[in-house]
């Protein structure tokens, strides 16, 4: 039974005023103690539909015993360098690990501010990550804990949710001397009557794009609504901003299709997904905004990220399972190695590690997957091989689902 301690006071959670102390902790913004180890793990208190729970700050899963519901390996069985292994936040200083993204979001020269010339101290002092775009967006989603799911919170997660999350994982990440936060347009969920407050305080934000006579870039995290054909080539519809023109010149859009073909035939054909976009912009004429690079990821309708039909079948059928599921992230890995594409970190006695083998993989694969299992006694492997037929029953551990439907083969 998990023990937590909220400023002095230590609870269980079968004690009566634990709900009450978890309400305490969320409206005074505290900051409640897994007391699974001695010294207490940082954790935060999140509200999810009318109700609160207890969450593990992201990348601290192995900071908890291992007998602690909230314990997580550090080695979630992705590839070398990837994954989770990509810190924000350094236990040496203190101080966030600098993100050293592959895209310019600063054009001419910037007269750096006096905090930015001292991140930027701090940032040559720390190991650095060089990243793609796509890797950055991984990387948020990971930080934002959206690659974590239970059947609990069915109907529960919507883009309010995911807005609040990254924007909270971007008060984390520096990049070019600022925390990403001052640098990224995140939009926000739209309502009628704060219309003209949301309008400006977006406004606000991208005006940060012309200061000065020079120009700058920033970075728009948003779920695409559609793509449609305009004079200066291709016009991106972001859903809750769209009054806000984003341009996509035809040799972009052209390269937007051959990069991501696979993300964008999957959300063009199933429903109910979501296709988010992370994009550089600059300012245009006529206040537009136009992209200079993109990248492109298809999410669930919990907001889990799929990279192909058999994912999706996949985490659609987990999602249905009252216990944790945890989607890995292929972040900058070169696609040739085993990684799991799903962990059931819950499961006992002993995790779930859940492998898709690709159609085309080689003996080598074959062998590089069967070292991989065999080098991570603590977990237990399944495994499915599309080409060989359907998807294997999955292991549920017995587990009660969430749903009525009780199919699992």
């Amino acid at each position: 039974m998990r023990r937590l301690q909220i400023e002095a006071d230590i609870v269980a959670e079968d004690d009566g005023r634990f709900v009450g102390r978890l309400a305490d902790a969320y409206a005074l913004r505290r900051r409640p103690l897994c007391l699974c180890r001695p010294m207490g793990v940082p954790m935060y208190v999140a509200r999810i539909g009318k109700g609160l729970i207890v969450k593990r700050m992201p990348l601290t899963g192995k900071d908890h015993h291992p007998s602690c519901p909230s314990f997580e390996p550090a080695d979630t069985l992705s590839r070398p360098g990837t994954g989770p292994r990509l810190p924000v936040g350094s236990k040496t200083s203190g101080h966030p690990t600098a993100i050293d993204v592959n895209v310019r979001l600063s054009r001419g020269s910037i007269p750096p501010s006096a905090a930015a010339i001292a991140n930027r101290e701090v940032c040559r002092r720390e190991p650095r990550l060089r990243l793609s775009l796509l890797a950055l967006l991984h990387l948020l989603w990971h930080a934002s804990g959206l690659v974590e799911w239970t059947g609990y919170w069915i109907g529960k997660r919507r883009w309010w949710h995911v807005h609040r999350y990254l924007v909270e994982a971007t008060r984390r990440v520096p990049i070019e001397g600022e925390m990403l936060s001052e640098r990224v347009l995140i939009p926000e969920p739209f309502k009628v009557a704060d219309k003209r407050a949301i309008k400006a305080r977006r406004s606000r934000r991208i005006a940060r794009l012309l200061r000065d006579g020079w120009k700058q870039r920033m970075l728009l995290i948003g779920e695409v609504k559609a793509f449609r054909g305009v004079a200066e080539g291709q016009e991106i519809v972001v859903r809750h901003m769209p009054d806000v023109r984003l341009l996509l010149d035809s040799d972009q859009m052209r390269l937007l299709q051959r990069r991501f073909s696979a993300p964008l035939t999957l959300w063009r054909s199933e429903k109910g997904l979501h296709l988010i976009a992370i994009a550089t912009v600059e300012a245009a004429a006529a206040g537009m905004l136009r992209v200079t690079e993109i990248a492109v990821m298809t999410v669930t309708e919990h907001w889990l990220p799929v990279a192909d039909l058999h994912e999706l079948q996949l985490v659609a059928r987990l999602a249905r399972n009252r216990g944790k599921m945890v989607k890995v992230l292929s972040f900058d890995g070169p696609g040739t190695q085993p990684m799991a594409t799903v962990t059931l970190p819950d499961a006992r006695p002993l995790p779930w590690a859940l492998y898709l083998v690709p159609a085309d993989a080689d003996t080598g694969f074959e062998s590089a997957l069967a070292q991989s299992i065999l080098s991570h006694p603590d977990t237990r492997a399944w495994i499915w091989r599309p080409a060989d037929g359907d998807m294997p029953p999955l292991p549920y551990d017995g587990v009660r689902r969430a749903s009525a439907d009780r199919e699992d083969g």
